[in-house]
């Protein structure tokens, strides 16, 4: 291959095999299977030398980067052989007992029937484009954290009710100190729900949140609509992991912060309201 693109007879692209061990073996078959191509292997004893052109397999675009490779079949609809090894992998999936190897094999069975989209972002000017463009990208990274992990109520609400386990520990007796902790975390949970309301100019009423806290959870209202409701069915959403990883970096920073001898920072006055 190396041969032919120095002589530029054929244009060539060798792409690392994916993982290792016996998931790089299933996941090369997988490929195999998706674009119509027959797997050839030396560890399994083939003969590369036998490989012919009716061994190959087609793709409608290839997409190659330093990190990953995504090809797009020619055809959205699921073969029979790919609905064959998908039905496979459903039944392997359900006689494995091991988290992992579950996890590996829904995975493969993702990538087999799942499709890929291209989203085209425009704007009038450089400024509106990269500003749409960052809005989509950060909507693409959701997603993906969301099938991850799940999802939560979003707006602030999942952090607000959150702290609904302090009333319950408060109970226990626990010392002062971290009585003074809990408060502060407390407050800390609750900024963000605060900060939204007050970036949609909503009128920040002590009323407004005391009927927060005897609602039921997943309650909230939609800044956008100005609807109260079930956070869930208006589409109000947060990924769990973006919500979890926000909360732990900044308990982080705040015993980083609380750690050190001096803290250097800008100064700042603001405006009596």
């Amino acid at each position: 291959m190396a041969a032919n693109k120095m002589k530029r007879d054929i244009k060539v692209c060798t792409i690392p095999p994916p993982n290792f061990g016996y998931k790089q073996h299933e996941l090369m078959q997988d490929i195999a299977i998706a674009v119509g191509a027959t797997y050839y292997s030396e560890k399994t004893g083939d003969d590369l030398s036998l490989i012919e052109f009716s061994d190959l397999g087609f793709a409608a675009k290839v997409v190659v980067d330093s990190t990953s490779t995504i090809i797009v079949k020619e055809s959205m609809e699921i073969s029979e052989q790919v609905a064959e090894r998908v039905g496979q992998l459903r039944e392997q999936h359900n006689n494995s007992d091991k988290k992992s190897e579950k996890e590996f094999i829904l995975s493969r069975i993702a990538s087999l029937t799942g499709g890929v989209g291209t989203i085209f972002v425009g704007g009038k000017t450089d400024l509106e484009h990269k500003e749409l463009y960052d809005r989509v990208d950060d909507a693409v990274c959701a997603v993906r954290s969301a099938l991850e992990e799940g999802i939560l109520p979003g707006g602030g609400v999942a952090l607000w009710y959150a702290t609904r386990i302090f009333d319950t520990e408060i109970q226990g007796g626990y010392p002062e100190s971290r009585r003074i902790a809990r408060e502060i975390l407390t407050f800390a949970m609750k900024a963000p729900l605060f900060q939204i309301y007050e970036n949609a100019g909503i009128d920040l009423n002590p009323e407004v949140f005391k009927d927060i806290d005897f609602c039921q959870e997943n309650w909230g209202m939609n800044v956008k609509t100005g609807e109260w409701g079930d956070m869930y069915k208006m589409g109000v959403i947060d990924p769990l992991k973006v919500t979890k990883s926000a909360l732990q970096n900044a308990v982080s920073v705040a015993i980083s912060i609380l750690s050190t001898n001096a803290i250097i920072t800008l100064a700042r006055t603001y405006e009596a309201k």
